[in-house]
């Protein structure tokens, strides 16, 4: 027994993986199509991929919506039948009646029983037809679409007409009230199986896992720096500790360790510490300059063998880092802090890396997230 999607016509990009299938509007970042895109690669081989990546989005969006109007949605396989989220102006047909998120809400989880046919695109889209015998059918990939039609497996095989099925039961309508509330909807379980990115092997999945090494204190470069009441170290500019929120007395900075200027959040949900220069790539161990000490090194894989040796340099001047791509021939992209547009890096020119920006090379994101202010903001 096997699944079909069918990709249907019109703006937006449709992504599978495994039995995981999802569509993003035209409205959505790349950053968002691309976190859909890792987020499949990782639990697409599961038999219950996607409940687990419903679990995971319904978890980020319980905090924080970063993207409220952009209209996204996802199907997949659960532990009984199959489950959904839809988000914004996302609607999901099942032969009978359409499904859209209440507006108080923005989103909704919709549990499916195993029904032949759903198809999922933009709001107010009219309901799609059903061909007997449709060649068409998107195996695995990510390509351009208005949604996608997804006709479940059946003893006929892909593309054979489905035979009856029972009316689709919800249990109750969606509508207000019908969802829980963003604040009550369950992150990803701990140990949830998730196949990491490169990796055929389950693993145990955190949201946010924590730093494995904590830094060593003392043991950053000696710059410029001030202290809270209470020992901290602070960027200078700060009128308040970042670790502690106390009031720092303005006074003349002074020389001492530098604690970490942030961290690396990946795509996989990797956190890795900036403490000092990095090489980015596929192999940068094999860096001369890493063998000499000069640079640390940040291995990432990528699906598609896209990431070179070394594809990127981070290198950080007192408390301002800048990320310069190393001739890479598939680049580095940047969408700085506070804008929207990637841009790709010019090979060899650094540019500073501000808090709160994206880094995309070899279909991989990292964001670095920092409480440290640039000592020149652009």
């Amino acid at each position: 027994m096997s699944d079909r999607v069918e990709v249907l016509v019109g703006p937006g990009t449709v992504i599978r993986s495994g039995r995981v299938t999802a569509w993003a509007g035209p409205t959505a970042s790349l950053a968002l199509v691309g976190f859909l895109r890792q987020s499949l690669c990782n639990v697409g081989p599961s038999e219950r991929g996607g409940q687990l990546l419903v679990d995971h989005v319904a978890g980020i969006l319980a905090g924080r919506d970063p993207e409220p109007q952009a209209a996204f949605a996802a199907v997949g396989p659960a532990e009984t039948g199959w489950v959904a989220i839809l988000h914004g102006p996302a609607q999901l047909w099942d032969g009978s009646e359409t499904t859209t998120p209440p507006p108080n809400v923005g989103w909704a989880r919709v549990p499916l029983v195993p029904n032949p046919l759903v198809a999922v695109g933009p709001a107010g889209s009219p309901a799609p037809r059903l061909v007997s015998g449709s060649p068409y059918d998107l195996v695995e990939g990510t390509v351009p679409g208005g949604g996608f039609m997804l006709v479940t497996g059946h003893p006929g095989g892909a593309g054979s007409p489905p035979s009856p099925a029972p009316p689709l039961s919800r249990g109750t309508p969606a509508g207000p009230g019908s969802v829980p509330e963003p604040t009550d909807a369950p992150a990803l379980p701990e140990g949830a199986e998730l196949v990491a990115l490169g990796s055929t092997e389950p693993q145990g999945y955190r949201p946010l896992p924590g730093v494995a090494e904590p830094a060593a204190p003392g043991s950053g470069p000696i710059v410029d720096l001030t202290y809270c009441p209470a020992g901290h170290p602070n960027h200078p500019a700060l009128q308040r500790c970042a670790r502690c929120r106390a009031a720092i007395t303005p006074r003349a900075s002074e020389r001492g360790h530098r604690p970490p200027l942030g961290v690396l959040l990946a795509d996989d949900g990797t956190v890795y510490r900036l403490d000092g220069d990095l090489l980015i790539g596929s192999d940068p161990a094999a860096d001369p300059e890493v063998t000499r000490g000069r640079f640390g090194v940040l291995r990432l894989t990528s699906p598609v063998g896209s990431l070179a040796p070394v594809h990127a340099e981070i290198r950080i001047s007192g408390w301002e880092p800048s990320i310069t791509d190393r001739g890479s021939a598939n680049g580095t992209h940047l969408v700085r802090a506070g804008t929207e547009d990637w841009e790709r890096l010019t090979p060899f020119r650094p540019e500073p890396l501000e808090p709160g920006s994206h880094v995309s090379l070899g279909q991989r994101v990292l964001t670095f997230v920092s409480p440290w202010p640039l000592q020149q903001p652009r």
